[in-house]
């Protein structure tokens, strides 16, 4: 596992898993078009994910557990590198919110899915 800051600058680093992925199924395309097991790459763009969310009335980007299990609203969201939407996710836990703060978490979550692609573009070369 590697560590990385959190994306938010809010806190102390956080395991993030998911960053090592990219870089091993890029290796090993790598090596498999290097070995000529596959005619080219495999790869046809980059996904990252963040999670957002509201607590105590403000908006957040990537929450920890404890920030996570207070939350108002949680809400992941998974973008192309081209900023394109992939899936998201959202519930009102412990309230509502308005088309408003949607727009809020969306535009944080898409801050924090540049952010968090360049650091993965920048561990894999």
């Amino acid at each position: 596992m590697t560590r990385f800051k959190r994306l938010d600058g809010r806190g102390t680093d956080q395991l993030r898993p998911v960053t090592i992925k990219p870089g091993f199924v890029r290796q090993a395309d790598k090596k498999l078009a290097g070995k000529k097991l596959i005619a080219k790459s495999c790869l046809c763009g980059q996904v990252t994910a963040v999670s957002v969310g509201m607590l105590q009335g403000k908006t957040l980007l990537d929450l920890n557990y404890q920030e996570d299990s207070q939350a108002q609203v949680d809400m992941n969201v998974a973008m192309t590198g081209k900023g394109q939407l992939i899936d998201i996710q959202a519930s009102g836990e412990g309230g509502f919110y308005s088309i408003d703060n949607l727009m809020q978490m969306l535009d944080l979550a898409k801050h924090g899915v540049r952010k968090l692609g360049q650091i993965q573009r920048e561990a894999v070369g």
